[in-house]
């Protein structure tokens, strides 16, 4: 008996002095390592890393953090081909190793699997789709970048287009509603740094630090601001009005307090001209009671107008613009109101059209929208053929006033005002009616005037 127990004594003696022995190999390879990571050696720690992700694969957190740069930068120096997709997909294996040896971490590691295995096309799309719809089930919140909106909302497009990819019309407009509520709010935090600094730089200079920050600000925010436009343009060009509605009525239960959710069910509705279907009014009170924003008073306007009850949706209106403080957001609720009146009421819509951009000088939409007005209103506000036509120029020069705004619509508003031109009077039209140099003034709600050119 005494024999037994010294025998196992020496073999547990034996594990343990085996344990302190791997433990000190894991310590002092790790700090070999850990060392060439901070000097910036990572084609010498990418040789290690290896290694201790099999021998040592919990000794340290750091192992798998410090990998991940070093795989970046693997990545970022390797040539397309088999290799680079392997080492994307050794890559995707890391970030299941640490979730696996540290399952308490929070960093999202799923949804930067799925990224990598994105970016370097590592794998078929499909794998890489699931991997996707995986991670915003778990955590949609990690969903903070522009590059994983725009991946998973692009791969969502493709497979619903398809038509052959098991994605529902309903599993559309929801994940592209999720993913645009993301989009939106994340754009309008990156806005109010770049806005709050850019105030700031005004008064005293930003320190370099600021600096990064600010740039970092205006590139969120500009990525965010294409992909929440690529987003409705998907929708509009794969849904209808019966789609939408039978989709946010079916989920209206569920989200009837969710301010945010019923915001953008009333913004979808609204901007593909489907707010007559019953499910609106139905959201816009419940979005009106839970959060009775300026956005909330602007649709219960549009809900007021569409029951013609002008003096209700101009009380709603006005609460809407008097409840926003920041003044591209007023410029926006005043286009969108220029947009509710257009073509049942072209003075108001022109009035609030003006007013955006005065609040907002280079906001450059209202020119364009006051064109079409402009050329749609000959036999409302043109009392002789040639006055009809006259409104091209009108529309012309009013594009062209958009370039003041955002010099970067030059080209557009070039083509734009050139095919605008075409249709005014010809050389032939001036001269028959004598108006050559002359003014034409413009009645109506326009209340303009152009000057004829001397062709």
């Amino acid at each position: 008996m005494k024999l037994k127990l010294v025998f196992l004594f020496a073999i547990l003696n034996g594990f343990l002095a085996s344990a302190q022995d791997k433990k000190k190999e894991c310590e002092r390879d790790f700090t070999a390592f850990e060392e060439l990571h901070r000097a910036d050696k990572f084609d010498e720690a990418y040789e290690m890393l290896a290694g201790l992700r099999k021998k040592c694969p919990t000794f340290s957190e750091a192992l798998y953090t410090y990998g991940e740069a070093i795989l970046n930068h693997k990545m970022e120096v390797m040539n397309n081909g088999d290799e680079k997709n392997a080492v994307a997909r050794d890559f995707a294996k890391l970030y299941d190793e640490y979730d696996k040896n540290y399952p308490q971490n929070t960093k999202n590691n799923s949804l930067k699997k799925a990224l990598v295995l994105y970016r370097f096309q590592a794998v078929p799309e499909d794998e890489v789709y699931a991997l996707f719809e995986q991670a915003f089930k778990a955590n949609p919140t990690a969903f903070k970048s522009p590059e994983a909106v725009d991946a998973y909302a692009t791969l969502l497009y493709t497979r619903y287009k398809a038509k052959d990819k098991g994605v529902t019309i309903a599993h559309f407009i929801e994940i592209s509603s999720a993913l645009s509520l993301i989009a939106d709010q994340e754009l309008k935090l990156a806005s109010e740094t770049e806005n709050g600094l850019l105030s700031k730089q005004k008064s005293q200079e930003l320190s370099l630090d600021e600096k990064i920050v600010l740039q970092a600000a205006a590139q969120k925010a500009e990525s965010f601001e294409i992909i929440s436009k690529n987003l409705d343009k998907s929708v509009k060009q794969l849904t209808n009005c019966d789609a939408l509605a039978a989709y946010y009525d079916g989920a209206f239960a569920a989200h009837s307090a969710d301010g945010p959710w019923l915001e953008m069910a009333l913004y979808r509705l609204d901007t593909q001209h489907c707010d007559r279907n019953a499910v609106f009014p139905k959201l816009a009170d419940a979005f009106y009671k839970v959060s009775p924003t300026a956005t909330a008073a602007f649709y219960m306007g549009v809900l007021a107008q569409r029951d013609k009850n002008t003096e209700k949706a101009t009380a709603y209106f006005n609460e809407s613009i008097s409840k926003q403080s920041d003044k591209k957001e007023k410029a926006r609720l005043y286009f969108r109101m220029a947009n509710s009146y257009s073509g049942k009421d072209n003075a108001t819509a022109k009035k609030y059209a003006t007013q955006a951009m005065l609040e907002n000088p280079a906001f450059s939409q209202p020119y364009f929208f006051l064109a079409q007005l402009y050329t749609a209103a000959g036999d409302q506000c043109g009392t002789t053929a040639f006055e009809k036509k006259a409104l091209y120029w009108l529309a012309a020069e009013t594009v062209m006033k958009s370039v003041v705004a955002e010099p970067k619509m030059k080209v557009s508003a070039e083509q734009i005002a050139a095919g605008y031109r075409k249709k005014a009077p010809s050389k032939e039209e001036i001269a028959a009616a004598k108006m050559k140099g002359k003014q034409v003034a413009f009645g109506c709600w326009i209340q303009e005037s152009v000057s004829v050119p001397k062709l």
